[in-house]
């Protein structure tokens, strides 16, 4: 069984349970000493997605923010939550990381409705960061486009994968003409890591997940999202917000394909795949509680797709390994065809700057 590991935990990607799952695999060991240290680190977050926010001394609740030295954490097997690789590399390698990503709109937007369905004294356990009154107060492009909360909703795993990095801004949005570069560097990191899957992939994730630990992981249906307040189409989606979501996700949509390529998942499958995982979050986000109340949480395994479809051929091979893996920007393809396709994923992330940096010269 793996014993020494750090899980980069992406918020809205299931990590609640997976982090349950896996300390539960790592406290238990047989050979451990009810005397030795809690080989799990007791904080869940580093200050990445914080930006420049710094004023934790004033949290009601602290909140297992981690602000020390990287080195301190050496000391546990296991650091599992919203830290940044560079933190998590702290007495492990690369290959002891493992990362689970979800389709970047739907967990954005899965974001977004859970903050807004916080109680007042939820909110005011983070006082004074206030990233979740943002949601509750703002339309959806309003939130997406809010210099303030833009370490939570531009492309956060791309900065959890690269953080520090000169060209992230912990305070603002990531410029356009450094989108290139850093996707060249987040699809790097993805490769450096021992285990990355996408969650969309139901069972075959979570079996995956577990024969890489060396252990059984049992993942629960826990749910930790509430949809009380429904979205209205008019005026949370629209083409602005569309733009808009299209930029916030640019570098992180690469990213998740980058590691759902790694599972032999092409590009047909995984367009197939985004549009779902996207079209059903947002349909949730906007149906009565009446027509939801049956549908799984956020934070079940397979938030958006059925497994036992997955699992079906005429899923033209979602979870089957016989995809080719030779997708847009994989190396190893015929001669040329890496550089080309490459230089297609640049052009989507460039374009999608460009539409919202108009749109917002427009307004």
């Amino acid at each position: 069984m793996r014993r020494r590991l750090g899980y980069l935990h992406v918020p809205k990607t299931a990590g609640t349970s997976v982090s349950s799952a896996i300390r539960a695999v790592v406290e238990t060991p047989a050979d451990t000493d009810p005397a030795d240290t809690d080989p799990v680190a007791p904080f869940v977050m580093d200050t990445t997605l914080f930006g420049g926010f710094s004023d934790f001394e004033r949290m009601p609740t602290g909140h297992g923010v981690f602000r020390g030295d990287p080195a301190d954490l050496a000391a546990y097997d296991a650091v599992l939550g919203h830290f940044a690789v560079s933190t998590l590399l702290a007495g492990r390698r690369p290959d002891d990381l493992l990362a689970l990503f979800r389709e970047p709109r739907a967990r954005l937007l899965s974001l977004y409705t859970y903050w807004r369905s916080w109680p007042e004294t939820k909110h005011a356990s983070w006082d004074p960061y206030d990233a979740s009154r943002a949601a509750a107060r703002l339309d959806w492009p309003d939130f997406l486009s809010e210099p303030a909360v833009a370490a939570q909703v531009d492309n956060a795993a791309t900065r959890l994968l690269l953080a520090p990095h000169a060209l992230i801004p912990d305070d603002g949005f990531i410029a356009a003409e450094h989108a290139t570069q850093l996707l060249d560097d987040a699809r790097a990191a993805v490769d450096r890591l021992g285990h990355v899957d996408v969650i969309e992939r139901g069972d075959a994730c979570w079996s995956d997940l577990s024969a890489w630990l060396g252990a059984d992981v049992r993942i629960g249906r826990e749910r930790t999202t509430g949809d009380e307040r429904r979205l209205d189409p008019a005026t949370h989606f629209t083409a602005r917000s569309e733009e808009l979501l299209s930029a916030r996700t640019a570098l992180d949509t690469e990213v998740w394909r980058q590691a759902a390529r790694r599972h032999g998942l092409d590009d047909t499958e995984l367009d197939r795949l985004a549009d779902r995982s996207w079209s059903d979050r947002r349909a949730t986000a906007t149906l009565s509680p009446d027509h939801t109340s049956a549908m799984a949480g956020d934070e079940t395994p397979a938030p958006e797709i059925a497994t036992s479809e997955m699992a079906t051929p005429e899923m033209a091979g979602d979870e089957t390994a016989g995809g080719d893996i030779i997708g847009d920007d994989v190396a190893g393809g015929a001669p040329g065809r890496g550089d080309r396709a490459g230089g297609r994923v640049r052009g989507r992330v460039a374009d999608a700057w460009r539409r919202a940096a108009r749109r917002r010269a427009d307004r």
